[in-house]
């Protein structure tokens, strides 16, 4: 069987759960490291779910570092990691509010 003509059956169930994927999508994960381009694609995925109704979770992923220090890194106390989890979540709290007050559609606003 070919996936290439339009009247297979792989194509057609391929195109039905393509489908309805889109009506059961509620919630989109926003992925961040807070750079210029993360901020770009933040902004595209908050009106993105503007349009799919769809809630929002934004994410920021930190890495604690080992107090082992490897050729050309710094060593990191153990005791600070929680600075680093802190940042994360006040650059994620800007960034929130950044997408909201930069929203000037009158659409519902994501939740």
């Amino acid at each position: 069987m070919t996936i290439n003509t339009p009247n297979s059956d792989y194509h057609h169930s391929l195109n039905t759960k393509a489908k309805a994927t889109l009506y059961i999508m509620k919630k989109l994960l926003i992925v961040t490291d807070f750079s210029a381009n993360a901020k770009h694609a933040a902004e595209y995925g908050y009106l993105l779910a503007k349009q799919l109704k769809a809630g929002i979770f934004l994410c920021n992923t930190i890495i604690i570092p080992t107090e082992m220090a490897m050729a050309g890194m710094s060593v990191w106390p153990q005791g600070d990691n929680g600075v680093l989890l802190d940042d994360s979540i006040e650059e994620l709290k800007r960034l929130k509010a950044h997408l909201e007050h930069n929203d000037h559609t009158e659409a519902i606003r994501p939740p």
